[in-house]
């Protein structure tokens, strides 16, 4: 079936009917449609089968489909005239209300930009933690950084009747200049609760990022280390310009001047990026004597690229991660860092959820956990491991 010069008969052949089930099969056929539609199968501009055409096809009554066809009207999914026949507007999360909060299903989704990193995981980990207990089936969707995907598994998850979703982190734009997947929560029929996302109204928990920097920095000016250099993923992320606020205001507080000149953003979070952006930090014409690296994975990239230099650790320069992933457990040496509770962020996330869904009062819209300031050797404590 070619519509709109796309041959579109791929996507309709999935239409099926099962007279045994329980719904009419004008709701069955209409929420088939409906998912076409979120997943973006079915695009803005394509055109329906006309009610004589696809009743033939599926072998049911004219009116079933005419029945189908109007449900999607009226949650403004396509538009209907006499002569055009039926076009598809798009899938819009507010007009689907009725349909989604109608019955608890007890499914919860989860959008988080990356499901095989140390961070999100752990998140994963909080928020499945609560569910389990709760007898909730959470549905984790990763979007690999990318923000048009998140848009598209946000309108899925709600054509499939989740009770709400939690989306975590990252601001990555559509367009440079433009914030990424900004949501207005009052749009959509479900709650939404959202992680490590400051500047995003709505409910939403975060780790203290100012906090976090502020403690790293004041530790390592208190071992009487200076200049302290400030390496970080790019400050359009509004959790890394908080992390460099708290950097800026110990060295306020300790009256050290801003060394312009080492402070650093890599171009992503991989080891190579780490590990480029303390060689950068490297050949500047001043050495730091110390650094807060605002990754832990970053951190230990660029506690390589300083031993490559020949230099020591923290005996040359020290160092300070971020987040206590694991693997400051086996760096060398093992990297002091500030602990963000990563997996506590999943519990009162999903907590948060649930007082939702279950129509308590929640006192607080959002709640920012503390962090904790992890001691080990880079930092130049020597602590034992």
């Amino acid at each position: 079936m070619t519509i709109n010069n796309r041959d579109l008969s791929p996507v309709f052949s999935q239409l099926t009917i099962n007279e045994d089930a329980d719904c009419s099969l004008a709701v069955q056929l209409a929420n088939q449609l409906s998912w076409l539609i979120a997943s973006n199968q079915l695009k803005p501009g394509d055109r329906l089968p006309t009610i004589r055409g696809l009743a033939e096809v599926l072998g049911i009554n004219l009116h079933t489909v005419r029945a189908a066809y109007l449900r999607l009207e009226e949650y403004r999914m396509i538009k209907t005239r006499r002569g055009t026949g039926s076009v598809v507007l798009g899938f819009d999360p507010s007009a689907v209300g009725g349909q989604s909060t109608a019955i608890r299903t007890h499914m919860v989704g989860l959008i988080v930009p990356d499901l095989s990193g140390p961070f999100y995981p752990m998140i994963l980990k909080g928020v499945q933690w609560v569910a389990q207990h709760r007898h909730i089936l959470v549905i984790a969707c990763g979007t690999d950084e990318d923000p048009q995907a998140a848009s598209d598994q946000l309108d899925m998850l709600i054509a499939q009747n989740v009770d709400g979703v939690i989306i975590a982190s990252d601001y990555l734009p559509f367009e440079e200049g433009t914030p990424f997947f900004h949501l207005d929560p009052d749009d959509y029929p479900i709650p939404l609760v959202f992680i490590d996302r400051p500047e995003q109204e709505g409910y939403s928990v975060l780790f203290d990022a100012a906090e976090a920097g502020y403690k790293a920095t004041t530790h390592l000016l208190g071992h009487g280390y200076t200049p302290v250099a400030f390496i970080s993923p790019s400050r359009k992320f509004p959790t890394y310009q908080l992390c460099f606020d708290g950097y800026r205001d110990a060295l306020n507080e300790y009256q050290q001047p801003l060394p312009a000149e080492q402070i650093i953003e890599t171009a992503g979070f991989t080891f190579q990026d780490g590990y480029e952006a303390m060689q950068a930090l490297l050949a500047r014409e001043t050495l730091p004597r110390a650094v807060f690296v605002a990754e832990d994975l970053l951190a230990v990239a660029g506690m390589k690229a300083i031993r490559d230099a020949g230099l020591r650790i923290p005996e040359d320069i020290a160092v300070i991660g971020l987040n206590d992933f694991e693997i400051s457990h086996f760096s060398d040496p093992l990297l002091s860092t500030v602990n963000t509770s990563a997996e506590e962020l999943g519990v009162v996330a999903m907590r948060l959820m649930l007082q939702l869904l279950e129509g308590v009062q929640v006192e607080h819209s959002v709640i920012t956990l503390p962090t904790r300031l992890i001691l080990r050797q880079s930092c130049g404590c020597r602590l034992e491991p």
